[in-house]
């Protein structure tokens, strides 16, 4: 990307002359034009916006801008070794030989079947909103999708196919080549393997679930100790105390049949499945909510400040369901100083009056 290192020389606008010749040339100029507001009124603002542009390259002119020498040093250093790398790729007449080939063609439709699966099932997990047993659907689905290309291709892997079969590939002749294809059924099965390895930890959460309990005719629970071992080995998986208590409780939400609510025994275990991670995203969010917090000019935040920022900025509410007064009432009653506080030091504000001939343009 060129980047543009040139701006208009704003400087000229302490000359008082150059200031009211801007103001003057504008002036004419939409009179010239005849701007008038009506329709769209983006068009209105774009001719304005192009008058002011005209003016002040006329008038003003541009200077070129004085960057840090390190970093021109270090940007023209990156832009070399990356021209170069581009050119050589380019220029290695083995690459030819190797992209239209048929395995290359073959292999890079393989990936980009399984890229596919593996990157809607990525977006789904980052929902804020999903639950574990979401998470476990949407996953389970993945792998039966991999299952069924053990045995049959993507959608683009055959269509792939059909170009191999036809030695034209997007327009472009392929051949055999000495690339070394991938097994694809061998790569799917592998996938299945690697997504899914919390098989205990599923079976252990769906005995909380009333509609996997066994019933009776009565619809009452056939065993009432059934799903006593799995809540066991989630309360040491956990490692929740009080475990006989937890089961306890367990055997009553079974007793009710799961209608009347969650017994206060097993409510801890409730919450503890509730803050169970889906994935990384919400880490990944407020480290990038940190970088908003901390920045060149606000770097001295101790630890505890930016924790608090942290905290409101990722699951604190908006402004317009934002009350502040109990927080303004506790800092005013700890000695804090009010808005209107005249014994505050005021601050002397300074106005650089030198863009004052621009302002008038505003």
């Amino acid at each position: 990307m060129k980047v543009n290192s040139r701006r208009l020389d704003i400087d000229k606008l302490e000359n008082h002359d150059i200031g009211k010749t801007v103001v003057n040339s504008v002036k004419d100029a939409l009179q010239s034009k005849q701007i008038i507001f009506e329709g769209n009124i983006d068009e209105g603002w774009k001719k304005i916006r192009d008058v002011l542009s005209n003016v002040s390259n006329k008038t003003l002119g541009t200077k070129k801008l004085k960057l840090k020498p390190w970093f021109n040093r270090i940007r023209e250093e990156a832009l070399q070794i990356r021209n170069v790398a581009r050119q050589n790729w380019f220029n290695d007449t083995r690459n030819e030989e190797l992209f239209a080939s048929v395995e290359f063609v073959s292999n890079l439709n393989a990936m980009a079947d399984a890229l596919d699966e593996l990157g809607d099932l990525s977006e789904y997990l980052q929902r804020r909103n999903i639950t574990l047993v979401d998470a476990n659907k949407a996953i389970r689905t993945t792998i039966r999708v991999f299952d069924s290309m053990v045995s049959e291709p993507g959608h683009k892997l055959a269509g792939a196919l059909k170009a191999i079969e036809l030695s034209i590939y997007k327009n472009v002749p392929i051949h055999n080549g000495k690339v070394k294809q991938i097994n694809t059924s061998q790569l799917h099965r592998d996938q299945q393997d690697n997504i899914y390895n919390y098989t205990n930890l599923i079976d252990s959460l769906s005995v909380l679930d009333p509609k996997k309990w066994p019933t009776s005719d009565n619809d009452e629970v056939e065993n009432i100790t059934f799903g006593d071992d799995e809540i066991r080995h989630l309360c040491r998986h956990f490692q929740l105390n009080k475990e006989n208590d937890i089961v306890r409780g367990f055997q009553i939400f079974k007793l009710e049949g799961g209608k009347e609510g969650v017994p206060d025994d097993l409510q801890i275990l409730f919450k503890t499945v509730a803050t169970i991670p889906i994935s990384t995203s919400e880490c990944e969010r407020n480290f990038s909510s940190m970088n908003e917090i901390i920045t060149p000019l606000r770097s001295s935040l101790n630890i505890s400040t930016v924790s608090a920022l942290l905290f409101i900025n990722c699951v604190g509410p908006p402004l317009t369901e934002f009350h502040p007064e109990k927080y303004v009432r506790s800092r005013l009653a700890k000695g804090g100083h009010s808005a209107d506080d005249n014994a505050s030091r005021k601050r002397d504000k300074k106005i650089d009056n030198k863009y004052s001939a621009l302002w008038k343009l505003l």
